[in-house]
């Protein structure tokens, strides 16, 4: 089959001031029309760089070598101005970060802008298609969200944004870089669903880079390996998944969480460290969360499940009151926390401790990682000196970065090492209570697979309480003795893991269960195609 974008003997090294990284290393390998390709590997290893590279958006530090070429025609020896009327047109990227990705203008504005550069069309027709793509993607209530701004938006939402802005011009080759880590699993089966339905409509190729194995048994017919910026391994869907052939890709697979419905662990008759009541938080008059209560026992993992924009993270924000709710009640450890003022809740703030979900918004870019990290134990005043350096590096290699890092800053990391540094932050004060934003979507999975053992073994040590938001029930399975369903701002379903995952009771908590990919090729078709037929 002939390849339409292609990849030969790419290398891509990094100039910087700490020195020389040898980002990719050789890498050969290509896509053909119709085709879906998935590139997986740890974090670091280069998924990124190369895909980036062949829209030549790599930092000027880079030094590109070997060649990327768009059906035949090399791209790196294209000049600036013939490398723009292919990008949207011709190759499409959707990036793994919405939030730093999209400008703080409306979201019509920005589609707007991205149909009107690169086709003939009035700005009326162009707002109407804005429309048309929002609606394709499945963002609620289209018309009102092209006036709105990213910020408005969940991150899952602002996700399909992203994805509806690269599908403007139909492009013959979709970049998906990690498309589908901030959306539930529900949302996430249809946007692999509009991706299916691309590739056969359009004959588009697809170059799909994550790090979720279930998306890749989902939706992919072939997989390339990265490991260190080389491909270790490439095959057919169904035998890297049945046979892989290096020890790593074996490595990536027996890291792959699976939804077992473990049994029910015995409850906790503490006090509750976490007690929310009838909580309210509205936008604008839109009921972001609407009376939602819950408790969270000490040393218990609550999980709280939804789909994007449901108000999960909204309710997080306001446990830590990093919004103001607009009614009910939040008790953190006994004490009242709702209308406190910023003075007296400053010394309360060191028992909390937060991952957030974009780990590049949330990370000053003018911060070293070293100094990102010590940040709360200067500010509490914990340690100092040698003694603050220890903790820092000691934090580091927890999260398996190493000390080596901390004088790095946010931009040259990877999506996934930026995560780990948010998440050793946010443990630097062995905070009482954790509130983890999907903590660990931006990893692959063998580096996930390390952050949910490192979490269990801190968070039987250190025996805090946490409210853990996700979309991934393998990985809820995995970490919470309790679940809490929330749609569209209510608490539909709560109880112990065993019964809401095992014996749903409400036909949201149903569809959740059923929409989540399995890494087993074979065994998902067969859950697509028993779907389709209604069985």
């Amino acid at each position: 089959m002939t390849e339409l974008l292609s990849f030969t003997d790419l290398r891509v090294r990094f100039h910087t001031e700490q020195g020389t990284t040898d980002a990719v290393r050789g890498a050969t390998f290509g896509v053909a029309p119709g085709e879906i390709l998935a590139v997986v590997g740890e974090s670091g290893s280069g998924k990124s760089v190369t895909a980036m590279s062949a829209l030549g958006l790599l930092p000027p530090t880079a030094e590109v070598t070997g060649d990327v070429a768009l059906r035949g025609t090399s791209l790196l020896e294209m000049s600036a101005r013939e490398l723009r009327r292919v990008r949207g047109r011709k190759i499409a990227m959707i990036f793994q970060e919405p939030m730093t990705s999209l400008n703080p203008v409306t979201i019509g504005w920005q589609l707007v802008e991205a149909i009107r550069l690169h086709t003939d069309t009035t700005a009326a027709a162009a707002r109407e298609r804005a429309v048309e793509l929002l609606d394709l993607v499945g963002v609620p209530e289209p018309r009102r969200r092209v006036r709105q701004y990213p910020h408005q938006l969940s991150g899952g939402q602002r996700q399909r944004v992203m994805i509806a802005m690269a599908l403007a011009c139909e492009p013959e080759v979709l970049i998906a870089d990690e498309p589908t880590t901030a959306l539930d699993v529900t949302v996430q089966a249809e946007i692999l669903a509009l991706l299916r339905d691309l590739r056969e409509r359009l004959g588009m190729a697809i170059l799909l880079i994550t790090h979720d194995m279930g998306v890749v048994a989902d939706i992919a017919d072939r997989v390339v390996v990265l490991y260190r910026g080389e491909v270790v391994e490439q095959a057919e869907v169904d035998r890297l998944f049945r046979a892989p052939a290096h020890d790593y890709t074996e490595r990536l697979l027996a890291a792959v969480p699976r939804l077992r419905v473990r049994q029910a662990e015995p409850e906790s008759t503490a006090e509750p460290v976490l007690h929310v009541e009838d909580l309210v938080m509205s936008y604008g008059g839109h009921r972001a969360v609407d009376g939602v209560s819950l408790h969270v026992g000490r040393g218990e993992v609550l999980a709280l499940v939804g789909e994007s924009g449901s108000g999960k993270s909204t309710v997080g924000r306001c446990v830590a009151r990093l919004v103001e709710p607009t009614a009910g009640r939040i008790v953190l450890d006994g004490r009242d926390v709702t209308h406190l003022s910023a003075r007296r809740l400053r010394p309360l703030r060191r028992g909390i401790g937060i991952v957030f979900q974009d780990p590049s918004s949330s990370l000053n870019p003018r911060l070293t990682i070293g100094d990102s990290i010590a940040e709360p134990l200067r500010l509490h005043r914990v340690a100092r000196g040698r003694e603050l350096a220890a903790r820092v590096d000691a934090l580091l290699d927890a999260v398996e970065l190493g000390s080596a890092t901390r004088r790095r800053f946010p931009h040259e990391l990877s999506g996934g090492q930026r995560q780990r540094v948010s998440i050793a932050r946010a443990l630097a004060l062995e905070p009482q209570l954790l509130i983890a934003d999907e903590p660990t979507s931006a990893l692959d999975v063998s580096v996930q697979d390390a952050v949910l053992r490192l979490f269990q073994d801190l968070q039987r040590r250190l025996n805090f309480s946490c409210l853990f938001i996700s979309h991934d029930l393998a990985v809820v399975d995995l970490l919470a003795r309790r679940v809490a369903v929330l749609h569209r701002g209510r608490i539909v379903e709560q109880g112990e893991r065993a019964d809401v995952l095992g014996d749903p009771q409400h036909p949201y908590t149903r569809r959740l269960l059923a929409a989540a990919p399995v890494p087993d090729p074979v065994r998902q078709r067969e859950r697509r195609e028993a779907a389709a037929s209604g069985s």
